[in-house]
């Protein structure tokens, strides 16, 4: 019996019915936290170089230079008994090049955040490759978290859905992600905007999706976004003139089945 599946019986022992199961569920996303506090191998990395192929070209960017490593994820020690598990192929390692400081803070040369990062998804094995480098390396390791997207289940107080109470036995909930801490699927990190709101606009400036012309126009694409979307990966980045630095990687939920990662869309979210 897999984790999903022993809540559903304990749910249903406390007397919950299989409509309201299914409702908790619907708007409640079981995600995989990948933080430096942990046992077992390491299942991906913040900062530091890229493992790949010895004949993997190094990502370049829109004027041809080389894109920093943001982070990397080893597929292979994911554990698979949970959706989030599965949500990344069985094996191989996945990477994340972004020159964010390029597109912020230099203006960008008339490019966008989209021209500036690359997701590659390369064969196990190869060797560390020495180039651009974001941030020293910070070893992340590999747990099981809830992530709540309805404020009626919220995962804080006293007062939260006896669901939620029950799921919380079951697995703990996500921190926000830092720049120790990355997490794979659940809920977009809001800091101001939602990673959904920037899915929204980026389809629209490729005409892929109507752009908006009032709030119930938006909210409409955005609760699509929310049905069709999902955070890649989301974790924090150091930073000495900000406060925070969130990346963010959506990807289509259509696109993970391909797997189609140069379908990814950035949002990368600053605060000071």
């Amino acid at each position: 019996m897999n984790q999903i599946a022993a809540f559903r019986a304990a749910a249903a022992e406390q007397g919950a019915t299989p409509a309201e199961i299914d409702t908790w569920l619907a708007t409640t996303r079981i995600c995989l936290e990948l933080t430096t506090a942990g046992t077992g191998p390491v299942a991906g990395q913040i900062g530091g170089h890229p493992i790949m192929p010895d004949d993997q070209p190094w990502p370049k960017g829109p004027t041809g230079e080389d894109l920093p490593l943001l982070a990397a994820i080893d597929c292979a020690a994911l554990p698979r008994d949970t959706d989030a598990g599965n949500l990344l192929p069985a094996d191989g390692r996945l990477l994340f090049f972004m020159n964010y400081d390029e597109y912020y803070f230099d203006g960008g040369e008339g490019f966008t955040e989209q021209d500036y990062f690359r997701v590659l998804h390369v064969p196990s094995g190869g060797s560390e490759h020495r180039g651009e480098q974001s941030h020293d390396r910070v070893d992340l390791f590999v747990t099981v978290r809830l992530t709540c997207g309805d404020n009626d289940f919220r995962t804080d107080g006293d007062d939260s859905h006896p669901l939620t109470r029950l799921a919380l036995e079951f697995w703990p909930a996500a921190g926000q992600p830092g720049p120790d801490r990355l997490r794979i699927g659940g809920h977009g990190d809001v800091a101001h905007n939602s990673p959904e709101t920037t899915v929204v606009d980026v389809l629209a400036e490729r005409g892929e999706v109507r752009r908006h012309e009032n709030w119930e126009e938006f909210s409409r694409l955005h609760d699509q976004v929310m049905r069709d979307w999902i955070p890649l990966a989301q974790f924090g980045l150091p930073g000495e003139d900000d406060e925070f630095t969130n990346a963010r990687f959506m990807i289509r939920r259509a696109d993970l089945a391909e797997p189609r990662f140069d379908r990814v869309i950035s949002s990368t979210e600053f605060g000071g």
